[in-house]
């Protein structure tokens, strides 16, 4: 709209301008041709006013402007000026032409002066326009930077600490696999002693719990490399949900799928590790939110240019900008039972993929876990 009204306004501004300067060659000249038997000096010190609309012109159409006024202002002075030259001396009549040439050069200057400032104006405009373009370009590297110098020294640490874990979890799964084959045999044997009974029966809880954990710790030191296989968003986001819709029910939420055109879009993953990407992003959603009965957990669909993916969005309270910036690091968890890996696993796994994933705060307070693949 701004640009239509612009795009009036230049030219009724410029067909303003043309009648301001038509009206004052006019006044001037016309002064001139009525006041015909007025004296010489009179005509010549009039002749100063065509100043006024060369310049006018000038500064309003540039060179253009100038010149045309100038030779429009000697074509219709001319008779004057030529009539005054047998009552004029020497001098006048060199004086009158000299005032007329500088009439014309006046125009031309100040038209060429005028035209040199807007260049320079244009100039300057498109130099910061291009600094302005060029700093956001560097903000951007920069943001992109930070990212990349996080991620190097996250996979340093992870790298690190794999491989420890992949040792400890080792050195320790032996032992534990004695206790509990020792366990079940005193169970089978102390089958009569109810106190002995209960404690092998606890002691065989543990270790499972043990064992678990240590596979955990194991998936997370040494992934297993993703098997790549074309599937469909939509296919892949059904199939997880499903998987999770006992424990959704069970917490009465609602999982509610937004993928519109995104389930179309075919992507090349290990499909059993990206059904586990899903299942750890919505346990986590349903944690957020394990007392709000009755809402809803979102899977949104995501198409970008060269990416397609999900975003899980929960309805909770949200976390603090230090604690998302933390949730990927391995054993850093805000669950009082958490072991801190499922995110870490998560992490790995897409990465693995060449994908990315983020964790940002809704504006309703919830937290939304978006992953993007590429297509």
């Amino acid at each position: 709209m701004l640009k239509r009204l612009r795009q009036v306004r230049v030219p009724l501004r410029a067909i303003l301008d043309m009648l301001i300067i038509t009206g004052l060659i006019i006044i001037l000249t016309v002064i001139h041709y009525t006041r015909y038997n007025y004296s010489v000096d009179y005509h010549l010190l009039l002749q100063f006013g065509y100043y006024i609309p060369v310049i006018y012109a000038a500064i309003r159409f540039g060179p253009p402007g100038g010149i045309g006024s100038g030779l429009i202002i000697t074509a219709l002075y001319l008779l004057v000026m030529t009539d005054f030259q047998m009552l004029m001396g020497k001098e006048a009549k060199y004086t009158q032409w000299i005032e007329i040439a500088l009439i014309n050069g006046f125009g031309w200057f100040t038209g060429f002066l005028v035209q040199q400032e807007r260049k320079a104006n244009r100039n300057l405009i498109i130099a910061l326009e291009t600094k302005e373009d060029l700093l956001k370009k560097l903000e951007v590297e920069g943001q992109e930077r930070l990212r990349l110098e996080a991620e190097v020294r996250r996979n340093e640490r992870l790298t690190a600490l794999g491989q420890l874990t992949a040792g400890l979890a080792h050195e320790i799964r032996n032992p534990l696999g004695i206790i509990r084959v020792t366990t079940q045999l005193l169970a089978k044997e102390k089958t009569e002693d109810l106190v002995v009974s209960e404690y092998c029966r606890v002691l065989q809880e543990e270790t499972n719990r043990l064992n678990r954990l240590l596979t955990n710790f194991l998936n997370f030191a040494r992934p297993k490399a993703p098997e790549g296989q074309l599937i469909s968003l939509g296919t892949l986001v059904q199939e997880s949900a499903e998987l999770a819709k006992p424990m959704l029910e069970e917490a009465g939420l609602v999982l509610e799928l937004r993928l519109s055109e995104a389930a179309n879009i075919t992507v090349k993953v290990d499909r059993d590790q990206m059904k586990q990407v899903i299942l750890n992003l919505l346990i986590n959603a349903l944690d957020a939110q394990k007392d709000l009965r009755g809402k809803s957990i979102i899977i949104e669909g995501i198409q970008q240019p060269g990416w397609a993916g999900f975003a899980i969005i929960d309805q909770g309270l949200g976390i603090s900008s230090e604690t998302i910036s933390n949730m990927f690091n391995p054993f850093f968890t805000t669950k009082e039972t958490g072991t801190g890996l499922g995110l870490s696993i998560v992490y790995r796994i897409v990465e693995q993929h060449q994908g990315r994933i983020t964790l940002s705060n809704t504006s309703s307070g919830g937290v939304r876990a978006e992953v993007l693949l590429p297509q």
